[in-house]
């Protein structure tokens, strides 16, 4: 600052070097205050009073720092004077949570690029078939091959002038008011000018993407346009309605809160209704997983879908070699057979989204299990093989999660119908039924005694029960 005591000697000059190092500020060499209260220690009888005590703080924060000078008359059991800052501290909300980068997929759509993957990954394969490795060998080979996406800009429509312009008003604060202010102003305009010109340029493109019939593109370019952040909260209410803050409190409540949605009021059902292998009948326990099912389910997988526990997308899967392929048929058909999953197959992240109400209450938060893709090939063959066995039973006004039968059809018939009751001038009546978190409190015991009611193979229900 402007506002020192004294003259500077070499160890002022390691302080000065210092701080342009770190980015810090001598605050009290930045108030002008009357010399007595800018002294922080005088030579034996007052015969030479010298600077030699500093408050520094980063740079970013000297805004925040109001005044700082010395107390001489204060009793501080020093010989040194007491040296005090008032500092106007501001407090900011700053969420922790680093930003994944994902994988740049889309190289997967370049020929060379996609045989480059499968090279490479033939030669990270090893002998050996368990999961772990598998998928060491695919996300290493993914590092290798297709790299991760930059994180975009959190305002991309910045420019390097207008950055240069936040600098110089920066530099000009407490200096000249007046052309702190023209500089402000200035900033502001170019933003409004780069934004508006940012804005036009995506939009031209969403619109080239809808001629296109690019609709995913399209659709995710526009919800990165849109801000409108739903109302969550890093606190949870517990049973009794007490706040809990603390996260390690807050991650128990919610696991609590899960057990209690999905497990329902008996959860020991293993012993009574998965039987013990050696009392099925042979024909009953379900055939080893065919290779046709297992190309089947791969090709699948839904692409551009959040990945689980693992971090492996679809996408990855869909191209793997054939050596690596084999070896996840493998593992697929061990853990059919076995009855024992890896652990990344039978853990999901799950992820709360909030709905309406309060914010606070775990029961106002839908509740999404990711699941890992890989777990999906196995869950996806099980649940084919369930489609056959189960159609017959399902009754006729049984509309969604089935094959030409989804809710679509239902409104499709119920316009129909209404149309038919108006042309005749006859009143309708409809009752609408919403059943709360109806498939969270799903009664396990009641779904594992129809299974086996229904010939369901043992197998496939124990792989549901895992």
């Amino acid at each position: 600052g402007n506002f020192g005591y004294g003259n500077r000697n070499k160890r002022g000059e390691r302080l000065l070097d210092f701080c342009k190092q770190e980015d810090l500020i001598i605050t009290n060499t930045y108030f002008q205050v009357p010399d007595r209260r800018r002294y922080t220690w005088k030579a034996p009888g007052d015969i030479k009073r010298y600077q030699i005590d500093f408050i520094l703080v980063k740079t970013k924060y000297r805004h925040q720092v109001k005044s700082c000078y010395t107390y001489p008359g204060c009793e501080v059991d020093s010989d040194h004077n007491l040296l005090m800052a008032r500092c106007n501290v501001k407090f900011k909300k700053r969420k922790n949570i680093p930003k994944t980068k994902k994988w740049a997929l889309d190289k997967l759509k370049n020929n060379i690029v996609r045989e480059e993957f499968k090279l490479e990954l033939e030669r990270q394969n090893k002998d050996t078939h368990d999961w772990e490795n598998i998928k060491e060998n695919i996300v290493k080979t993914a590092d290798k091959v297709i790299g991760k996406n930059k994180l975009e800009p959190r305002k991309p429509w910045m420019t390097r002038e207008i950055l240069e312009l936040i600098v110089k008003r920066n530099d000009l604060r407490n200096k000249d008011e007046a052309e702190y202010k023209r500089v402000k102003n200035e900033i502001t305009s170019k933003c409004r000018e780069a934004k508006e010109k940012w804005l036009k340029v995506q939009i031209e493109d969403i619109e080239i993407d809808i001629e296109l019939n690019n609709t995913s593109k399209a659709y995710n370019k526009v919800k990165k346009l849109q801000h409108n952040p739903r109302t969550s909260s890093n606190i949870v209410k517990n049973k009794d309605g007490k706040i809990l803050f603390e996260n390690e409190k807050v991650v128990e409540r919610w696991k609590e809160y899960l057990e209690e949605l999905y497990k329902g009021e008996d959860i020991e059902i293993e012993d009574e209704y998965i039987e013990c292998e050696n009392n099925i009948d042979e024909n009953s326990l379900g055939p080893e997983i065919l290779r046709s099912e297992f190309n089947k389910s791969l090709k699948e997988l839904s692409n551009k879908k959040a990945t689980g526990i693992d971090n492996i997308p679809s996408e990855l899967l869909q191209n793997l070699d054939k050596e690596t392929e084999d070896k996840l048929f493998v593992l697929i058909q061990d853990c059919y057979i076995t009855g024992t999953l890896p652990p990344d197959f039978v853990k999901s992240k799950t992820i709360t989204i909030p709905k309406k109400g309060n914010a606070t209450e775990c029961g106002n938060y839908r509740t999404i299990a990711l699941l890992s893709h890989a777990s999906k090939i196995l869950l996806n063959i099980v649940k084919n093989r369930l489609k056959g066995k189960v159609e017959e039973y399902i009754d006729e006004d049984q509309f969604g999660f089935r094959k030409g039968k989804g809710t679509r059809e239902a409104i499709l018939a119920l316009r129909q119908i209404l149309e038919r009751r108006i042309s005749v001038n006859r009143k309708t009546y409809m009752a609408f039924i919403d059943l709360e978190k109806a498939f969270d409190k799903v009664d396990w015991k009641l779904l594992f005694k129809t299974l086996k009611e229904k010939g369901i193979d043992w197998r496939d229900r124990r792989f549901i029960f895992k």
